[in-house]
């Protein structure tokens, strides 16, 4: 019955002064949390901004970083660089048998025509 009663003396008016006070306390209420939301907002920003900072501060590498891409550079050239002196030795070697094959070739061909040519000179030469 009592709640009844304050909710009939409200809805009548009756209580001014306590009404103004519950708007008042609705109405900074409202303002705080308004300010409070747009605080909010700017501290959101404010860490997308640092968030950004920070990833562009973590893609610069260290100086450790920097040292060790450093090493794996000379390690890879050092790697590159036999490789080239392996490959440079076998073109030797190839061209150099190939070399050996074309004399022979031309050898084998020269004693051909040598055995061809002998018997026709014995034969012309006893004739």
């Amino acid at each position: 019955k009592e709640l009844e009663e304050k909710l009939k003396q409200l809805k009548s008016g009756e209580n001014d002064d306590q009404t103004r006070r519950m708007l008042e306390i609705e109405r900074l209420y409202d303002s705080d949390l308004s300010k409070y939301n747009k605080l909010r907002g700017l501290l959101a920003k404010k860490n997308l901004q640092i968030a950004r900072v920070t990833r562009s501060i973590d893609s610069i590498p260290t100086r450790a970083e920097l040292l060790q891409y450093q090493r794996r550079f000379v390690e890879l050239y050092e790697l590159v660089s036999s490789k080239l002196v392996e490959t440079r030795k076998y073109f030797e070697l190839y061209n150099m048998l190939e070399e050996k094959h074309r004399y022979m070739v031309n050898e084998v061909e020269l004693l051909n025509s040598i055995s061809k040519s002998v018997p026709k000179l014995m034969g012309s030469a006893t004739g």
